[in-house]
This record gives structure tokens, sequence and C-alpha cells, in this order.
């Protein structure tokens, strides 16, 4: 007879086969399914652990534990930004590179598809994060909610606008602009503010 202490050890003294003991087939397979249920369960429970990775009903308790509830009808990833950025904000010093960083994640982008600069002809301190309009094409959020999520995370007494302008492009081999366009003099294409 084999020892639980053998099985323990993993030397037990006589060789173990499930074909000669159905019962213990049984309790090992059942002890094998157990463990594969609490794995699941500890695999959850990790995942709500982390607003990137928590369930619904997690996500909505991180919502609350920074007064950021969930709208009416608003997607799961939606809301998952604006607690992200909630609790970006709640902790943020409003530096540049903080702001860039939470920008990031509103624009669900990269940080190479963000520039950052300074204007050349305004006095008073601006900073411009600029991204091509293929990028807030693509974010779920307009530009006035973009404008609401990034003021969170900047100190009192200082402002956000959002600005988009997009690119003109005229070219091909075949191209002839409309007479009375203007679109014939000079070199074509142009910048739309």
């Amino acid at each position: 007879m084999v020892s639980a202490d053998d099985i323990y050890n993993g030397n037990p003294s006589e060789p173990l086969t499930f074909a000669t003991d159905p019962q213990f087939a049984a309790i090992v397979d059942t002890v094998a399914e157990e463990l594969t249920s609490i794995e699941t369960d500890i695999a959850a429970e990790r995942d709500n652990l982390f607003i990137e990775t928590a369930d619904e009903d997690a996500l909505e308790a991180f919502g609350r534990a920074i007064n950021t509830p969930r709208r009416t009808n608003e997607s799961l990833e939606k809301y998952r930004t604006r607690v992200t950025v909630a609790y970006a904000a709640a902790i943020s010093e409003g530096t540049i590179k903080q702001l860039a960083s939470i920008a990031t994640r509103v624009l669900d982008t990269p940080p190479s598809r963000i520039e950052i600069r300074r204007p050349e002809s305004r006095e008073e301190p601006v900073v411009i994060l600029e991204v091509q309009n293929s990028v807030l094409e693509a974010t779920p959020f307009d530009a006035a909610t973009i404008s609401s999520l990034l003021k969170k995370t900047i100190p009192a007494g200082h402002d956000i606008e959002v600005d988009t302008y997009g690119t003109l492009r005229l070219d091909g081999p075949d191209y002839t602009p409309p007479d009375g366009s203007g679109l014939g003099e000079g070199t074509l294409g142009g910048r739309i503010e």
C-alpha cells in the first residue's frame, strides 16, 4: 500500500497506475479539477487588482473609489479609460511628461505618435501636444471629452484646449484643380486650420 507521505514526497514504494486503483484515480481527477478551478479564480482575482484588466464589477468599484461613476450606456472600454485617467490625475503633479503619458492613454496611441513642442509665437508658457487627425478619429472620445479628461491632470489655473486641423493634399498625375479654386496657383497642397 502506498502511503500519503510517499505520494507527497514523490517517491512511492510501489508504482502507481490509475488502472490498478479506480478510486485513487477518481480522487486524483477530482483534486486536479478543483486545482484548475482555484487557479482560474486566482487569475480572475489577480486581474481584478488592476484597472486595465478588471472585470465590469471590479472596474466600477475602482470608479466609486475615485468618484468616477459609469455613465448610462457607456462602453466598458470608455469607462476603463476614464477611470485610468481619474487615477492618474489623482496622483499627477501636472508635469508635461505626466500629461503626455495620460494623453497616450486617452488617445490610445503610442508616445511616438505624440509630438510635444512649444509654439514660437507665444510669450506665455504654452505646450502643444500634437497628434495626427487619424489618432483623434480612432479614439472613442470627442474633443470636449478629451479636453475634460486631460484637464483633470493639470494644476489649477491652467487650461487645455483641443484644436483640430487637417492636411489638404492634392496631387496625382491626372489632378487638375477646379477653375476659381485658387488651387492651381503655386504649389499644390497646404494646411487647413
